[in-house]
């Protein structure tokens, strides 16, 4: 088994070959988990913040930098929906919120796809189920609350919690 053409087959569009990844990984659980650890990370803080940031930026005086931090909250859009989503319910100039609207509403409907790859090793992770893989959940769950890999994995591990309650209540 190749991990490495596996990591890159779970960032494919073709849900077929990207399934036949998780499902490979799966095979070889101890191998999987090693190679996720070294290869997912939790979503940093500093990307939070950055994002925060460069949306106060819209609002900016200067042209090229409502230009600029609009063409880099474009590509942050996916993880950091829930925190745009939130900028335009709160008080603000008219030129953000508009801004704002746009970037969500050209924002790829499907994820890029390293954001696949890091979706679906959450979720092979979750099928492992091992305490490796679960402390290696727990880590990205830690990781800045508006990414939307801390959501899934927070949610991950909710369900493995949920299947250990109900297979030692039986």
């Amino acid at each position: 088994m190749q991990l490495v053409k596996l990591w890159n087959d779970l960032a494919l569009t073709d849900g077929a070959k990207a399934y036949a990844a998780m499902t490979a990984f799966q095979e070889s659980p101890e191998n999987a988990v090693e190679f996720l650890i070294r290869h997912v990370r939790a979503a940093s803080a500093d990307d939070a913040d950055r994002v925060l940031q460069l949306i106060r930026k819209l609002g900016s005086k200067r042209f090229a930098e409502r230009e600029a931090s609009s063409k880099e909250l474009a590509m942050l859009a996916w993880r950091f929906r829930g925190t745009l989503r939130k900028a335009l319910s709160e008080p603000a100039p008219l030129e953000v919120k508009r801004r704002i609207e746009a970037i969500l509403a050209h924002s790829p409907r499907q994820f890029p796809p390293d954001s696949l790859r890091t979706l679906r090793s959450i979720q092979v992770l979750e099928r492992i189920g091992t305490p490796e893989a679960c402390r290696h959940l727990r880590i990205l769950a830690e990781g800045a609350a508006a990414a939307h890999e801390t959501a899934m994995s927070k949610n991950a591990l909710q369900r493995l919690e949920n299947r250990v309650k109900n297979n030692s209540s039986r």
